[in-house]
């Protein structure tokens, strides 16, 4: 028979080794032989446990399933918002243990007590692992050394006001040189259950490896800094994806671990770019042309059919955000030609010509 501290200590043990997930918006209908029937797809499952509210004396909505593997269990945090189960939209995430419950209760009550964080610095610390933590095993000193370096960096960078930490944007480092733009996105496409190729529409707004200019392969491609920048649509979406990429050995056949955090960011570079997206929006005779089309579309829907007015101006503030994501996407591209070889490039068009 197994002592009480060995007990304790399995029951840690899985959720430090992140093979069990919790499941909340279950309903109450729901029985633990067709929670472990829905989710025995991603792997063998050892159990599967539904809290119990006692005084009420009816399940609570939420279990606890344990499986033999992390990579089943993150497959299942994948599908969070997407499952269902009973005409019910699941949501998924990874356990923790009683001692971070207690701590993350604690943390609750003193932010209810704090001013507001404007700068989203608490988001600075996700993702962040110390060397001697149990995510940190099996991890190569150099990385270790690298996300030290970055830590320290970031930690400068958020001493200065005008620095904040984007709740919605991803930076990412220890890029592969020779992965694609297109496959990173992939990657992360798959951490918020979208599947690539099929996904109509994306919650993913940019997904770009910063690179090199001056050092262009054959193919037009410059050669990759080996980071670079993901956003998303909303704030769970990219938490999402930065839990379900850090760190993840599995991802790369060698092995390589991305380093995944919120990105920080300049708010004085933030006003700048915006002000050059709004001064080439109108300075772009396309852009004007499609927008007064818009604004005369909407000024022509006949005022009495009020639902068919409200669909067509809905349908048209969509066109609009699309075009200028569109626009602002182009200025990006613009914004990775470096000013400082400029000159040279001005150089070479006079030469062809």
């Amino acid at each position: 028979m197994k002592s009480l501290s060995a007990k304790k200590k399995e029951g840690t043990q899985d959720v430090q080794e992140k093979r069990t997930v919790f499941v909340r918006n279950l309903s109450y209908d729901s029985t633990e032989e067709s929670v472990k029937e829905q989710f025995s797809k991603f792997g063998p499952i050892k159990y599967v446990k539904l809290c119990w509210d006692k005084e009420l004396e009816r399940p609570k909505g939420t279990c606890f399933i344990q499986f033999e593997s992390n990579q089943s269990a993150l497959d299942a945090c994948a599908e969070s918002e997407i499952l269902e189960l009973d005409s019910r939209v699941l949501n998924i995430d990874m356990a923790v243990s009683r001692n971070q419950v207690s701590q993350l209760v604690e943390d609750k009550k003193l932010s209810d007590n704090l001013p507001r964080d404007n700068r989203n610095l608490a988001l600075a610390k996700e993702g962040v692992i110390y060397p001697n933590s149990y995510e940190a095993e099996g991890m190569s000193k150099g990385d270790i050394l690298k996300r030290q370096k970055l830590e320290a960096i970031n930690a400068d960078k958020l001493k200065l006001l005008h620095f904040f930490v984007s709740p919605t944007r991803l930076s990412v480092h220890n890029i592969p040189t020779k992965l694609a733009d297109d496959e990173l996105r992939n990657i992360f496409m798959g951490a918020i259950g979208e599947i690539p190729g099929k996904t109509k529409r994306t919650n993913i707004i940019e997904c770009r490896i910063m690179r090199d200019l001056t050092r262009v392969s054959g193919n037009g491609v410059g050669k990759s800094k080996g980071y670079g920048f993901v956003e998303f649509t909303s704030f769970d979406l990219a938490k999402k994806a930065l839990h379900a990429v850090n760190n993840n050995a599995e991802i790369f056949p060698n092995g390589t671990r991305l380093i995944v955090q919120f990105s920080i960011e300049d708010m004085r570079a933030l006003k700048k770019k915006k002000e050059r997206n709004e001064k080439s929006k109108f300075k772009n005779s396309n852009f004007k042309s499609k927008l007064n089309k818009i604004n005369s579309q909407n000024a022509n829907v006949i005022e009495d059919d009020l639902d068919n007015k409200k669909k067509i101006k809905e349908k048209n503030l969509i066109k609009v955000h699309m075009l200028e994501r569109k626009l602002s996407k182009r200025m990006s591209q613009d914004d990775l030609i470096s000013t400082k070889h400029a000159p040279k490039n001005k150089k070479l068009k006079k030469l062809k010509k």
